[in-house]
This record gives structure tokens, C-alpha cells and sequence, in this order.
């Protein structure tokens, strides 16, 4: 059985929303973005090719490209990707251990 897509958005600071979706195609994706985020919004994503167009569609994009081993980029010296979540946790910034004495 295969699993179901979700198109998750987030708001820098904000909102977070979660779709279930049928396909990960360029117009269901699109159309996802189109009813959930404002005109002329900036718009972080990977290079998947259901994101393709969005300056067409009144957005602007920046593309993290993970196939060049890309995961962050650092604009005005501010991180575009947040640590991910995993099992619902922040993920932790490790901190250095104290040792016993």
C-alpha cells in the first residue's frame, strides 16, 4: 500500500499547514500554494519539479538544491531551513557533555 503525499507550508514565524494529497504534480502542488499562501510571498523549497513556474504565478522562489548536497543557504544571515522535527520534538542543538570527575 502505497503511502499518502502531504504538501506541509510555513509561514518563517508562523502558521503551519499540512494537506493531504492525492499527487505531487505541478498543478496539485501549485494549486495547494495558490490557496494557501498570499501573492508575491517568497517560497523556500527543493528542487522537485511540481515547484517549477511559481515566479509565473506571482511568487518568488529560491530553490535549495539538495542534489548538490545543498540543504541550507544562509540569505542576510538568516537560515532558510529550520532544524526538522522528528517523532514531533524539536530537533536538539547538541551541547558539549560535562565530564565526571
Amino acid at each position: 500500500m502505497g503511502k499518502q503525499p502531504v504538501l506541509g507550508m510555513r509561514e518563517r514565524e508562523g502558521e503551519v499547514v499540512a494537506v493531504p494529497v492525492p499527487s505531487t504534480d505541478a498543478n496539485m502542488v501549485q494549486g495547494q500554494i495558490h490557496d494557501h499562501v498570499a501573492d508575491g510571498s517568497i517560497i523556500y523549497s527543493d528542487e522537485h519539479g511540481a515547484y517549477f513556474g511559481l515566479e509565473d504565478l506571482s511568487y518568488n522562489h529560491e530553490t535549495v538544491r539538495h542534489s548538490a548536497k545543498e540543504f541550507f543557504r544562509l540569505v542576510d544571515s538568516v537560515a532558510r531551513n529550520k532544524p526538522k522535527k522528528r517523532d514531533g520534538k524539536k530537533k536538539r542543538e547538541e551541547t558539549p557533555r560535562r565530564s565526571k570527575q
